[in-house]
């Protein structure tokens, strides 16, 4: 996937984006259509025991989407809930009906041959998450019923990573999390879906990540049923992969290295905590970060610093030079923060 500053420049362009329309408008007919199947229960909408909540978006890119699912996850692990979080598991090698348990970033179980299987966010999350069994799977129904079936003594309550498109599987909470304030479907636009299917949700999450706060009049008079709060995000000071200890602010060799939807956001939220970079490495949106470009560019005595979801997606790369790593992790805020804690453990305390 593409990071979000590059769809921005081809679509700020005016050329670029009469091109791009007449595709829009299919992309709004397909979206359409499949939206009226569920709603009319043409298409099957499939229950798993258990409650569930679902954290989406209706854009590409990183909206927050994956943090706010770790925030919830810490909330009902208070609770001593035992949940399971279902993940899409972008780009992580498995088949269409591949299923992977993840738990304490290892492989617990899996329905394929093979073994080679890494999603980025699903790895943040367990490494975040140890105890917490993550299923990776295109299907998340097909998936939690495999889980099911190999561990089926338990209650579970189910969080649904980016599932907001995903309406074969029932949810008791739509979570939508809108971070851009963006106004073309795709592929003029970074839209999923229109803003009219805001209206499926029972949660709204504003992200202030590019200071945009989505207040227009049409988004609102589509929100007047559902509970909405804002979020930010915060970049805190990196710390060494190794053992934990502050990167020296006086440190001057530092070498920026990122592949998330953001780039912009995270290099200036570090800046904004005083740091400077010597160089710089952007990669696309769960795209592989290259190892020989790093290594080529490199020297002793830098440091690297980078985000956990670039660590736990490409390990390989940065194991060898663990001694130089520093992870920046993202803190995240919630407005009404004891209102929200109150109704997300009462969804499950039903």
């Amino acid at each position: 996937m593409l990071h979000n500053d590059f769809l921005k420049d081809i679509q700020s362009n005016k050329t670029s984006r009469m091109i791009l329309f007449p595709f829009s408008l299919i992309f709004f007919g397909i979206v359409y259509f499949r939206n009226l199947l569920y709603d009319f229960k043409i298409f099957s909408i499939r229950k798993l025991p258990g409650k569930c909540v679902s954290v989406g978006s209706i854009e590409v890119g990183g909206s927050g989407k994956t943090p706010l699912v770790s925030k919830i996850v810490s909330i009902l692990k208070e609770e001593n809930k035992n949940l399971v979080i279902l993940s899409r598991g972008y780009k992580s090698g498995l088949s269409s009906k591949g299923v992977a348990v993840l738990l304490n970033e290892k492989i617990l179980d899996t329905n394929e041959s093979h073994k080679n299987i890494n999603s980025d966010e699903a790895s943040m999350l367990s490494a975040k998450h140890p105890d917490v069994p993550i299923v990776i799977s295109k299907d998340r129904y097909f998936g939690a019923n495999w889980f099911l079936s190999k561990f089926p003594r338990r209650k579970y309550c189910w969080i649904l990573d980016d599932g907001f498109q995903h309406r074969r599987l029932y949810r008791d909470l739509d979570i939508v999390v809108v971070g851009k304030n963006p106004s073309r479907l795709l592929p003029q636009g970074i839209l999923r879906e229109p803003y009219t299917s805001l209206r499926r949700s029972q949660v709204v999450f504003f992200s202030d990540r590019e200071k945009s706060s989505c207040t227009n009049k049409q988004i609102q008079s589509i929100l007047q049923h559902s509970n909405t709060f804002n979020l930010s995000f915060k970049s805190l000071w990196p710390r060494s992969k190794k053992d934990a200890h502050l990167l020296d602010s006086k440190r001057k060799n530092i070498c920026l290295i990122c592949g998330i939807a953001n780039p912009k956001f995270f290099k200036g939220s570090l800046e904004n905590l005083g740091l400077t970079f010597s160089k710089q490495f952007f990669f696309s949106d769960h795209g592989s970060i290259k190892k020989s470009k790093i290594l080529k560019n490199f020297t002793k005595d830098e440091v690297i610093v980078t985000t956990p979801k670039d660590f736990y997606r490409d390990k390989n790369v940065f194991i060898d030079l663990i001694d130089h790593i520093y992870i920046s992790e993202l803190e995240i805020k919630i407005d009404k923060e004891d209102y929200f804690k109150k109704n997300i453990i009462a969804i499950f305390s039903n």
